[in-house]
């Protein structure tokens, strides 16, 4: 049976893979709603046919801040079920409960032979599908980079990677960066390139401060954030509107979702009226406590939905909507104790891959985990798509004491058995 699942995970994968950027494409494997909604559904039951199979449930790592949230995300799932009502919240519903209860992965991704042979396939298949896909690709810098976030993952560990396939994923990651800076797509940029700055400081790691500056940098990067939105609350200071402080033009090209092209400016502020109205929202209906639940999304008077719904675009004004960032999704649907539960869970498994971990490898993937955190609170959106479930087999790895026991020289034997057969 394990083997059935493990061979059923790697097809998944590279489904997901493809589906994950039908936003951007011109052809779809689900092209109406319904069909969407059905392969979601589908997806999270093998996903969560795993935490049977593979799960280590005596691993007390995974018990406090990571079962809360997970038991947080099935209480609002059950509560989202009893308030829906109209077929939009059974949309919303049946759309982002299945992105949310992915999280179970978390459980089993650090099993050391299921990681190990889902990465060996998809490394290989992955790049060839998305060339195959590419000519479908209709905003090329967005697909591409939410087609093959998994490189960012082996990005960190590139020091102990084979030459040959070490080429390879440079390659690659210029690639997928050259793409998405000329197309304006500055999210997969920067992931990609934070990624690979720090997957190459380890071969610094020698130097007495290294370990020291990965601590300083998780409590920067856990910290930051926080710290600026009570500056931006106050009115002291908003690090989303560097126009007001900068002066000079930083405008490009950027090519759209429907592949138009468009200009605009690294300073412009398209965050600030995003939180603006989800707190807002928050306030004036009163679900600043436990969220308005996955089947709603929070008001909004700034936005035009454009969908496209059996094969029709439509144009509507919507009085609700999902963000694009992370960090407010979690605050609309689960409210602020969803948003506190979600910060510890950072805090924990940080925690434990950059104190409590015998390699270098793991330490730098919870302080690149701990950018993530902060990062949410500019974009990473959640959707059943590979982006995300690369962020759960992130905490995965990071919170595991299979990965975190093992040494520098057994790392490198361990990705090697990865990348060469």
């Amino acid at each position: 049976m394990k083997k059935i699942f493990s061979n059923l995970l790697v097809f998944l994968f590279l489904l997901i893979s493809i589906t994950s950027v039908e936003g951007w494409s011109s052809i779809s494997l689900a092209p109406t709603l319904t069909s969407t909604l059905i392969i979601s559904v589908l997806y999270v039951i093998i996903l969560a046919l795993g935490f049977n199979l593979f799960k280590n449930p005596l691993n007390k790592n995974k018990k406090g801040a990571v079962s809360l949230f997970l038991f947080l995300i099935v209480i609002t799932g059950i509560r989202s079920i009893l308030i829906a009502s109209g077929k939009e919240q059974w949309e919303f519903l049946l759309m982002y409960l299945p992105a949310m209860l992915s999280f179970i992965c978390i459980y089993y991704f650090d099993n050391l032979f299921l990681f190990r042979k889902l990465n060996y396939f998809w490394f290989r298949l992955a790049p060839i599908l998305c060339l195959l896909w590419y000519p479908f690709m209709s905003s090329k810098g967005e697909a591409i980079g939410f087609f093959l976030p998994l490189l960012l993952l082996y990005l960190l560990f590139i020091n102990v990677i084979p030459k040959k396939s070490k080429v390879i994923l440079l390659v690659l990651t210029f690639l997928i960066m050259f793409i998405c800076f000329k197309e304006g797509a500055r999210s997969h940029v920067l992931k990609f390139g934070i990624a690979m700055l720090f997957g190459f400081s380890l071969y610094f790691k020698a130097g007495w401060f290294y370990l020291k500056l990965i601590k300083f940098g998780r409590i920067f990067f856990l910290l930051i954030p926080i710290v600026l939105f009570s500056l931006g609350i106050t009115n002291v200071f908003n690090v989303f509107k560097m126009d007001e402080y900068i002066s000079g033009d930083y405008s490009f090209e950027r090519i759209d979702t429907y592949g138009n092209q468009n200009e605009e400016s690294l300073v412009d502020d398209t965050r600030t009226f995003l939180y603006e109205e989800a707190v807002v929202s928050a306030v004036k209906n009163e679900y600043v406590i436990f969220g308005r639940s996955f089947a709603r999304g929070y008001d909004s008077f700034f936005q035009v939905r454009r969908s496209e719904k059996a094969g029709k675009v439509i144009l509507s004004d919507t009085a609700e909507r999902i963000s694009e960032v992370a960090i407010i999704n979690i605050f609309t649907w689960m409210g602020i104790i969803g948003v506190i539960v979600y910060f510890f869970v950072f805090v924990k498994v940080t925690s434990l891959a950059i104190y409590h971990s015998n390699n270098s490898y793991i330490k730098i993937a919870g302080l690149y985990l701990s950018f993530r955190w902060m990062y949410g609170w500019v974009e990473d959106f959640q959707g059943l798509n590979i982006s995300t479930l690369t962020m759960w087999m992130l905490i995965a790895i990071c919170v595991s004491k299979n990965f975190r026991s093992l040494n520098n020289y057994h790392i490198k034997k361990y990705m090697f058995s990865i990348f060469i057969r």
